[in-house]
């Protein structure tokens, strides 16, 4: 069973936030087709919500822990 223990420090997270927040923003504003502005989107909402709360399910499974 997954434990959605914290798994991504705090620099990181915020990094992630703000990654993610310009790919959805820069894929809503200058995508060439809807298809990739939903794909750019839809990445940076993932990317955003991993830093909000800290984990990340790929990390995870990786075994990454923050010391």
């Amino acid at each position: 069973m997954m434990s959605f223990k914290k798994n991504v420090p705090s620099f990181e997270r915020v990094c992630r936030v703000f990654i993610g927040a310009c790919i959805a923003c820069l894929g809503f504003l200058f995508a060439p087709t809807d298809l990739v502005m939903w794909i750019a989107i839809a990445v940076g909402c993932v990317l955003a919500c991993t830093g909000v709360t800290g984990f990340c399910p790929m990390c995870f499974i990786a075994k990454r822990k923050i010391d």
